[in-house]
């Protein structure tokens, strides 16, 4: 009788994996990509605008408008133009003499492509007329 009393049930250890550090490393792998990740703050398109309606048009002794619609048509001086010879238009443009001045607008439906495309047709344009790109700024009231 005494050894009955004696034996005890079966207790079962179960074996436990310690998960409390887990979480720390966790948090510092996390810390660890974040500072070394590189972000990247600079996108868009790298240029320098003039002061927004600092002197209007009234300032500027010569004026071109190049205008981007919503479908992507291009007027340049209220005349329709095929996007390809905004390039050359803007050339002959630039050679004038003083500072030729180009407002360039576009719809708020405008592509984003179509603008770009526009704007780099203005630069290089510039760029074959070997002069500097001289960008306005219209207030929008006055374009209406």
């Amino acid at each position: 009788m005494l050894a009955r009393t004696l034996r005890s049930p079966r207790v079962r250890f179960s074996a436990a994996i310690p998960t409390a550090s887990m979480a720390d490393v966790a948090f510092l792998l996390l810390v660890f990509f974040l500072v070394v990740a590189g972000i990247r703050s600079d996108v868009g398109l790298p240029v320098t605008l003039p002061p927004a309606f600092a002197t209007g048009s009234q300032g500027v002794a010569s004026l071109m408008t190049v205008l981007v619609g919503a479908d992507g048509a291009v007027l340049v001086d209220g005349e329709p133009v095929a996007p390809e010879a905004v390039r050359s238009t803007v050339a002959a443009y630039a050679r004038q003499p003083g500072v030729p001045h180009v407002a360039l607008q576009a719809h708020r439906g405008t592509p984003y492509d179509a603008y770009v495309a526009a704007l780099d047709a203005v630069l290089i344009g510039h760029r074959d007329a070997g002069a500097q790109p001289h960008l306005t700024l219209r207030d929008p009231a006055s374009a209406e």
